[in-house]
């Protein structure tokens, strides 16, 4: 708005001299006061020269103003360039840390579902070896029920042959008198007179169950160990995994850092070339309205220059003319 004003001063002020002028002409040659008309030259030939040299003043402060505008513009369109290489550098190191992303991301997900598998194959057996231990537990449990009705079978059997010695005792003794003598007698009849073949029978049978048990519980144990076994390379298999998708892990995370940072510089980047971007133009229209103001002094200048010239013309016609008059 201020340069705008300033040209539209400068039109204004060259209507002004070019009437002026034409009017001065007009007085001079119209007139028969030529040395007061003359003084009025001169005066005007001064203003002129004044003009002429405020204008070659004011158009080497805008050409000066230019070279450093200039060299502004230069300097913006380096750091421009320099932006722009930052934002390729950025934007490369974005895509690769994307793409380092994506393979530590597809190398966790395999890794995970290798763990995962791992982890289900070995409950497998985690399960076999409990179902084992299980069955081995419950056959050692009937097998130690069997022999504890086993010992009260003996336990049975002893107590009858300890009644039968302590009756035998008592019946062999006369002093004990002959009505519990006789008795004692009477009860080791009835004693050997019973049966024994239930309890032996009973004896037999759970001697039998037990020798039966025995191979059934090595053969539990056998499953047992044998799920304990094979549990173990699993296991390893699954620890192994387990420490592989940690490590993925980790690589995820660290890569997933590095593509969050690969993007914060490419906007740090992004912003870097907008401000060069926009210092640039801003260094170009400043140089190109330096430029037309420039421009606009030097036909100032040459304006004034012009005038200075017509006017010293005049003069020296108005000089003539007043030599002429005093002749």
């Amino acid at each position: 708005s201020g340069r705008a004003g300033w040209r539209r001063q400068r039109q204004r002020r060259r209507r002004q001299r070019t009437g002026r002028m034409a009017a001065l002409l007009q007085k001079l040659f119209g007139s028969s006061n030529v040395l007061a008309d003359l003084d009025e030259i001169v005066d005007r030939e001064n203003e002129a020269r004044e003009a002429e040299l405020r204008a070659l003043a004011q158009e080497e402060a805008l050409l000066d103003r230019e070279e450093q505008v200039l060299e502004q513009e230069e300097a913006a369109s380096e750091l421009r360039v320099a932006a722009d290489e930052a934002n390729e550098v950025a934007l490369k190191e974005e895509r690769e840390a994307v793409e380092f992303e994506a393979i530590a991301k597809e190398k966790y997900e395999a890794c995970a579902a290798a763990e995962a598998d791992a982890r289900a194959k070995e409950e497998i057996y985690i399960e076999k070896e409990r179902e084992a231990q299980e069955e081995e537990q419950k056959l050692e449990d009937l097998e130690a029920e069997m022999r504890a009705n086993l010992e009260e079978i003996k336990e049975q059997e002893a107590a009858k042959e300890r009644l039968i010695d302590e009756l035998e005792e008592i019946a062999g003794n006369e002093e004990n008198g002959p009505v519990a003598c006789k008795k004692a007698r009477h009860q080791i009849s009835v004693l050997h007179a019973e049966d024994p073949a239930p309890l032996r029978k009973a004896m037999l049978t759970q001697e039998h169950l037990i020798k039966k048990q025995k191979p059934l519980i090595q053969r539990a144990k056998g499953a047992r160990h044998d799920a304990k076994m094979a549990l173990r390379p699993l296991e390893l298999a699954r620890q192994a995994a387990e420490e592989a998708r940690e490590v993925a892990e980790g690589g995820r995370v660290d890569a997933e850092r590095e593509r969050q940072e690969a993007v914060d510089a490419r906007k740090v980047a992004d912003e870097a070339n907008a401000k060069a971007t926009a210092a640039l133009d801003s260094a170009k229209s400043a140089r190109s309205q330096i430029t037309k103001d420039r421009r606009a002094a030097a036909k100032a200048r040459e304006q004034a220059a012009a005038d200075r010239k017509r006017l010293a013309e005049l003069r020296k016609k108005a000089e003539k003319a007043h030599l002429d008059a005093t002749k």
